[in-house]
């Protein structure tokens, strides 16, 4: 009988409670809406990703991709950048083979454009899958991953 008398007895505290949280939230200004580069809503979650510091350098690194800037570019990465391929293998390292690889790809691609189509951030790593359009026939799809420290994008893995 002990048991039943608690029960009801936190019941009775849970509910007043449970109200209040309720009626709290619904009260609560709706967010503002961001769209996102598909033009759907970006949850309220991701929003607020932007304020992590390894998304902010990966932000910038992505304008400077799409402005085709390589010195803005290669300045978003770690001096001893790594950039890896599908297979794990590895492609470049450190800035010079990062400005090498880049700066003709930039030059022979005038409309290149990535756009960000989701993104998952942990600490400092943050997974982008993005749709890459090279040129007015060819549009790649695949995803990124960017591990990030003091500031700097440290490594960089595709995946397709």
């Amino acid at each position: 009988m002990s048991i039943l008398k608690d029960y009801k007895h936190a019941m009775k505290s849970f509910i007043p409670l449970l109200f209040i949280c309720l009626f709290f939230s619904a009260c609560q200004p709706e967010a503002t809406k961001k769209q996102n580069a598909l033009g759907g809503e970006v949850p309220l979650e991701t929003q607020n990703a932007a304020i992590n510091p390894s998304v902010q350098i990966v932000d910038k690194q992505l304008d400077a991709y799409n402005a085709h800037d390589i010195e803005a570019f290669v300045a978003t990465y770690a001096d001893s950048v790594e950039i890896y391929n599908p297979k794990g293998q590895l492609l470049m390292k450190g800035h010079e083979q990062l400005r090498n690889g880049y700066s003709d790809f930039f030059a022979n691609t005038p409309k290149l454009h990535c756009k960000i189509l989701s993104r998952i951030s942990i600490n400092n790593t943050v997974i982008d899958k993005e749709e890459v359009i090279i040129n007015d026939s060819t549009t790649i799809y695949g995803v990124a991953v960017y591990e990030v420290a003091n500031g700097k994008i440290t490594s960089v893995s595709f995946i397709d």
